[in-house]
């Protein structure tokens, strides 16, 4: 709160791209309380295409993230530690590009 705000991060959320109770409640929060901000990870359903935002990510006042591979040694340890065989080739980290795991956008209703 030093800058006069409250910032929250949250990883969580369902598998449903719709605006549902838990959306509907970071909107009155956020509302509620507009000194705040809330960031929620969009999902991990990007295998199944576009429209795949995950509740509470949904909701229309907070901020909803994507994600991105960062860079190859960020995930070496993962191939050392379960031996992936080298699944995860240097030419798919782009922190520029959105993943394909990351869910994607449009939230229902927009």
């Amino acid at each position: 709160r030093q800058q006069g705000a409250y910032v929250q991060s949250h990883s969580w959320g369902s598998e449903n791209n719709v605006y549902g109770f838990d959306a509907y409640c970071s909107d009155v929060f956020m509302h509620s309380y507009p000194d705040s901000l809330e960031f929620f990870a969009a999902g991990n359903n990007g295998d199944q295409g576009d429209e795949t935002i995950a509740e509470p990510g949904t909701a229309k006042t907070c901020v909803t993230v994507g994600a991105t591979l960062n860079s190859h040694s960020s995930w070496e340890w993962l191939d050392e530690q379960y031996d992936f065989g080298g699944v995860f080739p240097e030419d798919v980290y782009n922190f520029y590009v959105l993943a394909d795991f990351s869910s994607r956008g449009p939230a229902v209703g927009n």
